[in-house]
């Protein structure tokens, strides 16, 4: 018979890792904390690992992407609450496909509801249900547009309708359908935190690229490929060898 709650934390913070389960153990000390991970990779292996997950506090922003993404790989056989500085509005659309959610800063009094609305909850569907949810809230959360300086003029460009994002010389840049570019002042890396994964993909370290400004690829030379753009471009867009794969299940709708 089972005398612990077992618990896994999906927290890419580790102070906020540790408080969590410093507070967890002051409601219940018989609580075990069987796991802790900061990204959706070492989450999906522990829980692999793990058989014995009675329930799990996800963050959502994780330091490989959204916590969505662990539903995405495996079907989730506990219910889970979430940990998340997004506002009362976003939170709506999963608040009945999960068994509760805490607003950072965390406080003691809202873990225990959590704690209290467990018991009984967990039906098998629950993560295919909660999926879609996430899914939903983080369409809903990218980035819709960005602006740009043109002179002494403001341009805005609906993200959806950009080309590319490329670096250059030390910054980055959008790519228009027109050929056009503009620099903006967000590092690549960022950016990819910023668009919709299903819509852009990064091909190599300079080049990230949107789904419906390819015209073509083609085979290119060590196993690679070369992408031919819509837009006028001046450099050669190639897809590091490391990539090809994911970016083929990109293409044909596999991946996200």
């Amino acid at each position: 018979m089972k005398t612990s709650l077992k618990i896994i934390l999906v927290e890419d913070e580790q102070i906020a890792r540790s408080k969590l389960a410093t507070l967890l153990q002051e409601i219940d000390p018989s609580i075990e904390i069987v796991g802790q991970a900061d990204s959706v990779k070492q989450a999906v292996q522990i829980i692999r690992e793990q058989p014995e997950i009675d329930l799990g506090y996800f963050d959502i922003q994780l330091s490989d992407g959204l916590s969505f993404g662990i539903f995405e790989q495996m079907d989730i056989e506990f219910p889970v609450v979430f940990t998340t500085a997004y506002e009362q509005y976003a939170i709506q659309a999963f608040r009945h496909h999960s068994i509760g959610y805490v607003l950072k800063p965390i406080r003691k009094s809202d873990l225990e509801q959590t704690l209290i609305k467990y018991k009984g909850y967990w039906k098998p569907s629950g993560s295919k249900q909660l999926l879609a949810a996430l899914q939903q809230l983080n369409t809903n959360n990218y980035k819709k547009r960005f602006t740009v300086k043109v002179g002494p003029r403001i341009k805005i460009i609906e993200t959806e309708e950009i080309s590319a994002f490329y670096s250059r010389f030390k910054g980055t840049f959008i790519l228009t359908p027109s050929g056009k570019s503009y620099v903006i002042d967000q590092a690549l890396d960022s950016v990819l935190n910023l668009i919709n994964p299903n819509l852009f993909f990064r091909v190599n370290r300079k080049h990230v690229i949107n789904l419906s400004s390819i015209q073509s690829v083609v085979q290119y030379s060590n196993s690679r490929l070369k992408i031919e753009l819509h837009s006028p471009f001046d450099e050669e867009v190639i897809v590091a060898r490391e990539r090809v794969k994911e970016f083929k299940e990109w293409l044909e709708g596999l991946s996200s």
